[in-house]
C-alpha cells in the first residue's frame, strides 16, 4: 500500500528542531556505546555538492544512528534524508521526523515511489539523501552482494549529481568498547544525458563502493588513529571501579591518569 503523498512528503515532514535534538541525544549516547567514530578522507566529501547522493555498505543496526552523526559532521548545514522500509516506518514513525521517508518494496509501484521522493528530497540543497543500494545487512568482508539498481536509477531522473561511496566498519581495537570506522570514497559525477545504462552505472557505483571497503579494511587492519578523523572520541577504561583505583594509584604517584589502554607500553 503507498503511503499518501502528504503523508509521505520528508521535505514537509522533517522537524530541524528534533534533528538538532536528536543529534544532541546521539552525541551523548552512542559515545557510551563506541570508543570512537573515526573518518579517513572527510576531504573527498563535497559537502556543496547538489544534488548529493551517498551510498554505503550495510553491515549494522547502527547505521542510521552513524549517519546522522556522520551527515552532521561532513555537512554540518544540510539534513540527512533515507528511504525506509514503509512497514519498519510506521513502527519507528520519529525517524519520518529526522528525515526517513517511506518505501513499500511489496508494492509493484515501489521503484516509482522511490523515484518521486528521492527527487522530491533532492529538489533542496539542503538535503543530502543516504542510501544502502545492498537492500539488507551484509558483512564488511562480504564484496559479492548484489546492489539493488535504485539508486543508479535515480542518477538517469536527474540532471546531474554527485554520488559518493561511502564505507562503515564496526570493529575493536584495544580497547573494550567497539570503533565506527568510515572512509569516504572518490566521489563519481553522473549525467541524465550520458548514454550510459542503469545496469553500467549500477557497476560502476558499486567497484567504487568495493574500491572504499578495500581501502578501510587495510586501514581498519593498521589500527592506528592516526590515519583518520576522530569525529567523536567516547568511553575507554576497563570499568568503573578498576578506574578509579588506577586513578586513585596515579594520583599517589603524581602522575597522569589515561584510561586507554592503547596507551599501555609492551612490556
Amino acid at each position: 500500500m503507498e503511503t499518501r503523498r502528504s503523508k509521505s512528503s520528508a521535505s514537509s515532514a522533517l522537524s530541524p528542531r528534533l534533528v538538532s535534538l536528536f543529534l544532541a541525544y546521539l552525541s551523548w549516547y552512542l559515545p557510551r556505546q563506541f570508543h570512537a567514530l573515526r573518518v579517513a578522507h572527510a576531504e573527498r566529501f563535497p559537502a556543496a555538492a547538489h544534488p548529493l547522493i551517498v551510498c554505503i555498505n550495510h553491515p549494522s543496526w547502527w547505521d542510521p544512528l552513524t549517519i546522522l552523526l556522520l551527515s552532521r559532521y561532513v555537512a554540518p548545514h544540510r539534513f540527512a534524508h533515507a528511504p525506509m522500509e514503509a512497514e519498519a516506518l510506521e513502527h519507528y514513525g520519529f525517524f519520518r521526523r529526522i528525515g526517513a521517508f517511506p518505501v513499500d518494496n511489496r508494492s509493484p509501484r515501489a521503484a516509482a515511489q522511490f523515484l518521486r521522493q528521492a527527487k522530491e528530497v533532492l529538489s533542496s540543497p539542503q538535503a543530502i539523501l543516504w542510501m544502502t543500494p545492498e537492500g539488507q545487512f551484509t558483512d564488511v568482508r562480504d564484496r559479492s552482494t548484489a546492489w539493488k539498481a535504485g539508486s543508479a536509477a535515480l542518477t538517469r531522473q536527474l540532471e546531474s549529481c554527485t554520488v559518493v561511496p561511502l564505507a562503515i566498519e564496526y570493529t575493536f581495537w584495544d580497547e573494550r568498547l567497539p570503533e565506527i570506522l568510515c572512509l569516504v570514497g572518490e566521489p563519481i559525477q553522473f549525467s541524465k544525458y550520458d548514454e550510459e545504462s542503469v545496469d553500467a552505472r549500477n557497476v560502476r557505483l558499486q567497484a567504487a563502493m568495493v574500491a572504499a571497503q578495500n581501502q578501510l579494511t587495510t586501514r581498519s587492519i593498521e589500527r592506528d588513529a592516526s590515519l583518520f578523523s576522530t569525529v567523536f572520541a567516547g568511553r575507554a577504561g576497563v570499568s568503573a571501579f578498576y578506574d578509579l583505583w588506577q586513578r586513585f594509584k596515579a594520583l599517589l604517584k603524581g602522575t597522569p591518569y589515561n584510561a586507554e589502554h592503547g596507551t599501555i607500553a609492551p612490556k
